[in-house]
């Protein structure tokens, strides 16, 4: 079993309960997990994969069974800020041996570059590290074996793991594979921080309304270039980093 975890909780600061904005009168996040739902129809009714949001275990985060109402997906609880113990605790719900990461912030992260993961991961077990490159920032993907991150895990003291958790592993060997030219610095921006990224969102999904659980990348992209509703977001790619960066360091700061 392979647990692919859209990691989301309902406490956001800056734009609160963004995952359930409505574009074309669902939930944004409801439009992530068609698309994945979409693309991995098969393995999901074989039991080869267990679709799930891993959420926190503080009150309030059951409020995201609105997005998966008359889905697949699971809401599964477990540690609040610590994102790496939490896929732990939900791939062992899931009886799962490998976890494909993806943060629910990322509404239209690409479903090809989950594919091409879980292929790999089915395929070579001797890889315990997943990374997919190449796409705009908000696209790409990763994923871990259950007992690296296990592993991992147990070299760490640290409770809190939020920002850039991804520093807990050491030495993987790695699968990469480059899907793209893009640079995630860019101007394209497929993530959900602020207000005017849910205003890009629901305008892509507004305008392609039932398109958007098949779309392909490469018609996705197309399409925000050529309407040019990158514009609506593009502008916050500074604040974005700096404030990514600063938490992060608050994070490493905090555990010295």
């Amino acid at each position: 079993m392979i647990a692919l975890l859209i990691t989301a909780r309902m406490g956001s600061s800056r734009l609160p309960k963004k995952h359930l904005i409505e574009a074309s009168k669902k939930p944004l996040l409801y439009w992530l997990i068609k698309r994945f739902e979409f693309e991995f129809e098969k393995e999901i009714a074989q039991q080869k994969i267990c679709l799930a949001i891993a959420t926190s275990e503080k009150p309030g985060n059951e409020a995201f069974t609105i997005a998966t109402e008359g889905t697949s997906c699971q809401v599964i609880q477990g540690s609040d800020n610590n994102i790496p113990l939490r896929h732990l605790q939900c791939a062992k719900k899931c009886n799962a041996t490998y976890v494909i990461s993806i943060d629910g912030d990322d509404i239209l992260c690409s479903t090809k570059a989950a594919r091409v993961v879980y292929e790999k991961m089915i395929s070579d077990p001797s890889y315990n590290y997943f990374s997919i490159t190449g796409l705009p920032l908000g696209m790409n993907i990763g994923g871990y074996s259950v007992a690296y991150l296990e592993e991992s895990l147990n070299k760490q003291n640290d409770k809190k793991l939020e920002t850039g958790w991804g520093r807990i592993f050491s030495d993987p060997k790695t699968f990469t594979q480059s899907l793209g030219n893009y640079d995630i610095m860019g101007d394209l921006r497929f993530t959900l921080d602020y207000e005017e990224d849910a205003k890009f969102f629901c305008e892509v999904i507004n305008q392609l309304k039932e398109k958007i659980v098949s779309i392909s990348d490469e018609e996705l992209i197309r399409f925000v270039e050529e309407n040019k509703l990158f514009e609506i977001n593009s502008s916050l790619k500074k604040i974005y980093w700096e404030n990514y960066n600063s938490e992060k360091q608050k994070e490493v700061d905090e555990q010295k």
